[in-house]
Formats: structure tokens, sequence, C-alpha cells
């Protein structure tokens, strides 16, 4: 009871009831860390390279076993039954004998399966880190090892660290606070989405077939890039770059200043090197990898997993967007939001995406299906080839309706004068790492 009162008195939640894996399973998701303190076994098989692993738990209870009595949970059980957690925890610490006991090393001269035992499983099952026992643990170690947690202790018969990450980094650095010239980014998980159009009356050709595209999860900008941030990136450049490709003025300032009632209105006349260019340059102020969106991550922000015709759904509402005769304050027109919550998709400015149309303004060279690739996503903006056109996506404030649907395309040179029209801006997106 004095244990109870000062663990729930920490913060410590307790929960009764007997420690089975099913009751390890359902409190295990949504948690960094699973420590477990319990007996294990390792029974080398028949065979060479052959053996199974246990964890000593408690059973639930049926009408022939006795609840909290005994249960052997084999390492495939274990492995099954993690199939149903997400996301797995970074660390597995195994305070249990035998749970980095493998068949002996002269098995791997015959080409046996490296992954035998509990730990090496959990490594292949996917689980960044596990600690695991090679041999027996008396309890008063395995008690030690559980408080001191690697505080100059060389006696639990030789802890082994099971590390499938390259970088060996468990754990995110602590991510520093948006700054206020940042734009404000947008989650859009991994999966798959719709993208493109079927064939049909005002459909392209080079906007067909609707197809199914998988995305790693991403950031994306909740609102086009504003004067106003554009601005912070102007001010750190010299007086001699502008003019040049990579830093130019954009559309409508007076000298190096965004007009004052117009902070809020995205940044236009910025060619594709411009954009390129502030993303170096707010990645180097943040220490985040800020870049263009590829036209896939564009379409999926826009649309969602179902392939919404517009961003509010599949019925053109011109309240949901600005159609007028100049550009608006980003943030006008909240009711168009995407099911992911990004705004001004659609009118206000079209926007730059990193994917290379081709060199023909008429055809694509690569066509759909969207494959990322097959070199229409260039590692390297400055390798870009030569000719190449890319992609813009969205549509200006000049256009309506229809040619406005989430799946239309657009395509320019990356810095030619006629890039830098009154309606053209871009967004930009970040990588998770």
């Amino acid at each position: 009871a004095d244990l109870r009162r000062r663990l729930t008195g920490q913060g410590w939640t307790l929960r009764d009831g007997v420690t089975s894996w099913q009751t390890i399973q359902r409190c295990l998701p949504g948690h960094h860390v699973l420590h477990v303190l319990a007996h294990g076994q390792f029974k080398p098989g028949e065979l060479p390279g052959n053996g199974t692993a246990y964890l000593l738990l408690e059973h639930e209870g049926t009408e022939r076993i006795a609840r909290g009595a005994v249960d052997r949970v084999s390492d495939d059980e274990i492995i099954a039954g993690l199939a149903g957690v997400h996301p797995l925890p970074q660390l597995i610490f195994l305070a249990a004998c035998d749970s980095a006991r493998r068949p002996p090393a002269a098995a791997a001269a015959t080409g046996a399966n490296p992954f035998v035992g509990l730990a090496p499983k959990l490594v292949s099952r996917g689980v960044p880190a596990i600690v695991a026992m090679q041999d027996l643990v008396p309890m008063n170690l395995a008690r030690t090892l559980t408080t001191d947690f690697y505080r100059n202790q060389f006696a639990w018969a030789i802890p082994v660290l099971f590390l499938r990450l390259k970088h060996g980094q468990l754990f995110s650095k602590p991510v520093a606070p948006r700054q206020p010239f940042e734009p404000e980014m947008v989650l859009i998980p991994a999966g798959e989405f719709k993208m493109g159009s079927d064939p049909g009356p005002g459909i392209p050709k080079h906007e067909t077939p609707q197809h199914t595209v998988t995305l790693s999860a991403y950031y994306i900008g909740k609102y086009p890039v504003t004067n106003a941030q554009y601005a912070e990136f102007i001010k750190t450049l010299k007086l001699s770059d502008l003019g040049e490709a990579h830093a130019r003025k954009p559309e409508g300032w007076l000298n190096l200043e965004p007009p004052a009632d117009r902070l809020a209105h995205p940044v236009t006349g910025v060619s594709w090197r411009d954009a390129v260019a502030y993303c170096r340059w707010l990645g180097e102020q943040t220490d985040r990898h800020y870049r263009l969106p590829t036209e896939a991550e564009w379409e999926k922000a826009a649309r969602g997993a179902a392939g919404r015709r517009y961003p509010w759904g599949d019925a053109w509402d011109p309240a949901c967007a600005n159609v007028g005769k100049d550009t608006t304050a980003v943030t006008d027109h909240p009711s168009g939001a995407s099911p992911y919550g990004c705004q001004d998709l659609l009118g206000n400015v079209l926007q730059w995406t990193s994917t290379v149309w081709g060199t023909q303004p008429q055809q694509p060279d690569y066509p759909y299906p969207y494959r990322s690739d097959d070199g229409r996503e260039v590692a390297n903006p400055r390798a870009l080839p030569a000719q190449a056109r890319l992609v813009c996506r969205g549509g200006p404030y000049p256009f309506r309706g229809e040619a406005l649907r989430c799946t239309a395309r657009s395509n320019m040179t990356p810095d030619s004068t006629s890039s830098r029209t009154a309606w053209r801006g871009f967004r930009v997106a970040m990588d998770i790492r």
C-alpha cells in the first residue's frame, strides 16, 4: 500500500490484474518503451539453427486453466501480437532470462535463419531497438538492472543491444518552436490516395488515368507563402543579388518592401528558382528540411485519400476560393479547407511544385501513372535538365469552377519572364526526420 501511494504520488498509473500477453498488448499502443521483467526460456530445436524463445507470463484464465496460471508465450505469439500495435515501441527492454539467446554460432555455417530467438525476431519485426539477456539472470540482478539501467553494472549476463537503426537515434531531438517567419505546416499521414482524373469531357489526356499512389508521411504548408514571410528572406540578401535568377524582387514590391496592405497575401511573381532558394534559406534558418512539394504531395493534401474534386467536396462553391480580380489574404477562405486542413489550394495563386513536366508545354515527358522514381523528381534542383518545365498546381484567381479542380495541371519553365506573373506563388513542404 505504501509503494502504491508513493508511485501514484509520482504520477505513475498502476493497473491491477494478471500480467498476461493480452494485457500488455492492450496497454502498449501509444507508449515508446516496453520494459518487461519476467522469466524467460530458450529451447533449442532438433535441427541446427532452430529454437523457440518464451516469456513466462500469466494466463487470462479459461474453464480449463486458472486465471493467473503460468502461460509460456512463444516468440511467434509475441510477434503475432505486435502486428496489431501501431506504432511499435521505440525500445523493448527484456529483463528476462534467455531473451537474447540464439542457436550456437556454428549454426550460422549451415545457412540457418539468423532471426531465431526472441530479440532477433523482434528486430526482424521492425522494433528499432531491443535490450535483452543472453543467459540466466538472478532476480536480484534483474532488480538492480531495472533500478540502475546501465549505470556501471556489468554482471547482468552481459546485456545485448539489438539495433536496426543505422543512425542509432531512437528519439528525435527536441523540435525547436516555429519561428514567427516560418509558414504554418500541416501533417499529411502516410497512405494511399487517388491521383488524376478518369477520362471525360474537358479532361485533358495528361490528367488521366486516375490511379492510386502511396506516399510516406510529410508536412506541407497550410497556406501559400505570404509576402510577409518572403520578406524575411529578401532582407537577408545583398542588393547585388537582386536581379539574379535565384533572388528576384517579387511582383508589386517597392524596392525591398512588400505593400503594407498585402502582407498576408501570397507572394507572387517568383520564379521556380526563387521558390527553391527561399526553401533552402528557410531550412538554413530553422534546421528543418524545407522544399517544394511534389505534385503528388500537393494533390493528396488538396483532395484527401478519397479523391475529392475540390478540397471542400465534389461540387463547386465560389465562396470556398478566391476567384476575383486580384489576390486576397491566404486566410480569407477557411471554408475551402481540404480534409487535412490546408487552405488556399485553389484560386488566388497557381503554385509551383518540384515535379518535372518535360520539355514540351502540351505533352508531358512523364505521363501518368505518377512514379517518383522515373526521373520526374530531381533530387538536386541545381541538376534540373536543360529546357525542363515544372508542374504547377492549383489555379489563379482569374480561373473559375471546373478549371480549378484539384487534378488540373499546368507547367512553366523555371525562370522565364512569363513565369513571373501576378498570380503564381508557392507553398512549402517538409520531410519528417
